[in-house]
């Protein structure tokens, strides 16, 4: 699994903060404490598939897609700051 982070300096890291609460409480996110970094939230698709097979296949690999960039953003960003914990 991926752990994806946002900076503090992330102008979007409230929205994304005010989103996940709001799938949170639809009871489509799953938040956990991180074992690894006490700071850290996991976020989990509780019902994936159910989700996914909503959409078409096209749609799927658009969402495959987009966290592929998203993976490769955070590997990055983490080779660029090793030692800063992120």
């Amino acid at each position: 699994m991926q752990c994806l982070r946002c900076g503090r300096s992330n102008g979007g890291l409230k929205r994304a903060r005010q989103n996940i609460d709001r799938l949170v409480r639809q009871g489509l996110l799953e938040r956990n404490e991180d074992l690894e970094d006490r700071r850290a939230k996991r976020i989990t698709l509780t019902h994936a598939e159910e989700v996914t097979s909503t959409l078409s296949e096209a749609q799927r690999v658009q969402i495959r897609d987009v966290l592929v960039l998203l993976t490769e953003a955070a590997s990055a960003l983490k080779a660029l700051h090793p030692g800063d914990g992120k």
